[in-house]
């Protein structure tokens, strides 16, 4: 929970931000700001329920504010953009995301080249519930996807896998079938991993 809070407040909030969140995890932002001066400048929203959820998204974007979700609401993925942001999903206008640029850039296609895996960022983090990865993939489709892919991590010593995880992009903010051809969606996991893990004898197989 203690990393959680941390990564959440961690985040680059640009001013006036607004974090949508269910009221424990509002409240891990309050905290870190009081105890530690972090994410200053963000204001969190508590919305317990989708409906609640779903009207202050629509109520931040509205105004204009940079708007970020701790997990998925419903009836909105049609209608905007999406980028991971640590344990957040940032909200933007359709089609008009600005991810960032990877520090890996590669060129590996996914569904007969319906969508292409375009760059990733890796870093080791020493957290205090132990050691962690935390991956961000940068994806673009070429073409409306059909299907609701998922992705299937598994962080390998050799061919002995250490530990697998099977997650949904974006934490089900925005499914696949809903992203933008063209647009690049950065996706980003934290992955638990074992103390003797080290960079030098493990890899991530997606």
């Amino acid at each position: 929970a203690h990393d959680y809070a941390v990564a959440l407040a961690k985040v680059d909030f640009p001013p006036a931000s607004r974090v949508i969140a269910l009221e424990g995890q509002a409240t891990a932002l309050i905290y870190m700001q009081a105890a530690a001066g972090l994410g200053k400048l963000a204001t969190p929203v508590i919305a317990d329920t989708p409906p609640v959820r779903q009207a202050a998204v629509l109520a931040a974007m509205a105004q204009g504010y940079p708007t970020y979700l701790t997990q998925e609401v419903e009836g909105i993925a049609e209608h905007y953009s999406f980028s991971g942001e640590g344990p957040l999903v940032r909200v933007w206008p359709r089609s008009q995301a600005n991810p960032g640029a990877p520090r890996h850039l590669v060129a590996q296609p996914f569904v007969d080249g319906a969508l292409h895996l375009v760059g990733y960022d890796l870093e080791w983090l020493a957290e205090a519930g132990g050691p962690a990865l935390r991956v961000a993939f940068y994806w673009r489709p070429t073409t409306q996807l059909t299907q609701v892919y998922k992705l299937s991590l598994r962080l390998m010593a050799g061919d002995v896998v250490l530990r697998q995880e099977d997650r949904y992009p974006l934490r089900l903010v925005a499914p696949t079938t809903s992203w933008a051809p063209g647009e690049t969606v950065r996706d980003v996991h934290y992955l638990k991993t074992p103390v003797t893990a080290t960079p030098q004898t493990t890899h991530l197989r997606v």
